[in-house]
Order: C-alpha cells, then structure tokens, then sequence
C-alpha cells in the first residue's frame, strides 16, 4: 500500500479541498489489512466501517448521477422546446374566459347574487312610511 505522507505530498491545494471530509477514508485504505477486516478500531470491525463507507460513497454516486442526467438532458430539453411562454397565454385565456362567465351569471337579473344584494339594498335603504 502507499505511504500517507507520500500521498499528501502529491496533492495540490485543489486537490485537498475535494477530499476534504474524507480524510477517514483515506487513512482506512492506507491500513495493509484493509480487506482482511481483521483489526479493531475504537472497537469497531473494520470490514464493517469499510462497508458503511462503500454504501455511502455508492449512494453518493447514483444521487450525483441522478442530478448529471438532470441537468444535461431535461434542462437542456426545457432550453430547446421552453413551453413557459405558451402556458402562460393559455392560462392567461382560460383566466378571461371564466371571468365572463362569472361576470354573466352575477349580473343577469335573475342570479342569485344579484337577488341578495338587492334584498340588502333594500333592508338598507328601503324608506319605511311613519304611522
């Protein structure tokens, strides 16, 4: 196995930032017995951490992989054949259209709302004779 000095020195300055937070791991695969999982660490099975670091670096790899096939096939899609525009007329045109429907019903003489609002008016405003 390599050194772990001997692969520090290696490294630019670039390089240590994207390692950054896998220092652990970098020291768990420097150990000779790695694959054997035959020592203890804080009493831990190695082979077992060496498992959960695996997991988590493949579970890293498919959301990495989810978020690339994202962004270079839908947003690209979505730059060629942009939709926005037209949804926005449509619903734009859907909007005026219930609003005339709305603005018939109300203002016909026979509407419901039409009959209450007159009835307020009239408990209003209605001018009652004195006796």
């Amino acid at each position: 196995m390599f050194d772990k000095n001997t692969l520090w020195n290696g490294l630019t300055t670039y390089d240590i930032k994207e390692l950054e937070g896998f220092e652990e791991l970098i020291e768990l695969w420097g150990k000779n017995n790695i694959s054997k999982g035959s020592n203890k660490k804080k009493g831990k099975d190695l082979s077992l951490e060496y498992r959960e670091i695996l997991n988590f670096l493949e579970n890293e790899y498919f959301r990495l992989d989810k978020i690339y096939h994202f962004l270079n096939h839908k947003v690209s899609t979505l730059k060629e054949a942009d939709q926005k525009d037209s949804l926005i007329n449509f619903e734009k045109e859907r909007l005026e259209m219930a609003k005339e429907k709305l603005y018939k019903i109300f203002t016909s003489s026979s509407s419901s709302f039409h009959m209450a609002l007159g009835d307020i008016f009239n408990k209003s405003f209605k001018i009652t004779p004195k006796s």
